[in-house]
Formats: C-alpha cells, sequence, structure tokens
C-alpha cells in the first residue's frame, strides 16, 4: 500500500492544478445524504471536464467518507486518501472500520500524514489537503472545527471553494 510520513511531495506544484480535496463535517443528516452525494457527483464530473481528474479526501466520516465513495464510481477520475495517522479508526465502530478499510483498498493513493497520533496530526492532515490542491469542495454550515479550520486556510490559499452547503 503506497503511503507513509516519508512520501515526497516533488510532484505536487504541477499535480496542484489538477487536484481537488474535500472537508467537510462528520455528521450529514441522513435525508441529506442521497441528495448531497448526487451534488458531489456533479461537482466532480464537471471538475473532470475542466481538467481536474486527482481528488484528494481525509478519511474522516461523514462528508469525506461520502465523496470519497462518489470518486471510486465516477469513470475518469482518482482518490488520493491523505490520513492523519495510521490508527484514525481506533474508536470507530466495526461496520465503519470495513467500510473505510474497503475505500483505503480501492484508493490511487494513500498518504500519512503521521505514522502515529499527535495533537497536530488532523491540522497537518487538513492543510495537506489543501496544499496539493487548487479546489475545495465542502460541506460547510458553519460550525468550528475541523472544516472551518480548511476552509479559512484554503481562502488563505486563494483556492476555489465550492460549498455544498450553500454558504
Amino acid at each position: 500500500m503506497p503511503g507513509g510520513a516519508e512520501n515526497s511531495c516533488a510532484h505536487v506544484l504541477c499535480a496542484r492544478q489538477y487536484t481537488a480535496c474535500f472537508s467537510g463535517h462528520r455528521n450529514i443528516p441522513a435525508n441529506l445524504a442521497a441528495s448531497l452525494a448526487a451534488d458531489i457527483r456533479e461537482t466532480v464530473t464537471d471538475l473532470a471536464s475542466r481538467g481536474i481528474t486527482r481528488f484528494c479526501a481525509g478519511g474522516a466520516q461523514g462528508f469525506d467518507m461520502l465523496a470519497a465513495l462518489v470518486v471510486l464510481e465516477t469513470p475518469g477520475v482518482s482518490l488520493t486518501l491523505i490520513l492523519p495517522c495510521r490508527e484514525q479508526t481506533s474508536r470507530w465502530r466495526p461496520a465503519d472500520v470495513g467500510f473505510y478499510d474497503d475505500v483505503l483498498g480501492r484508493a490511487s493513493e494513500v498518504i500519512y500524514t503521521a505514522d502515529s497520533y499527535s495533537a497536530g496530526c488532523y491540522h497537518l492532515r487538513n492543510r495537506r489537503l489543501v496544499e496539493e490542491s487548487s479546489v475545495l469542495i465542502c460541506y460547510f454550515t458553519g460550525k468550528p472545527g475541523g472544516t472551518a479550520y480548511t476552509v479559512d486556510y484554503a481562502m488563505k490559499k486563494q483556492l476555489e471553494i465550492i460549498n455544498l452547503a450553500g454558504g
């Protein structure tokens, strides 16, 4: 399996223009999941028509995994998982870990920003997602947390931001 904190970022500058990333809340209301998946699919297809064919997700439950699944189901694009640490799923339910492992096994590339958990590994993952991308596709409702941090960082880095929450 590709990955590890030791991975080189030499390809980032040339790949950035062909790359988009995802960030969103972990809790997606069940009544919105199907329409949100359709919005993600439409956005991925539109970006692919513009030459963006590499999509990066952080592997968190909720929006990240929904987006990853849509990318895996979309022809002509690839999924890169940029994960905070190897034990990201240590407190997840077994069914969620099984789904995660399936997505992990189907990704084109897997990058860990740290081998083990540390206080800043999630922020490091979020920064890496942004730094490798030219577009951020998010589901951001204004709540504080990791998505807010990532959207703010993407704004500072002047990424195009597509908010599927309508904000």
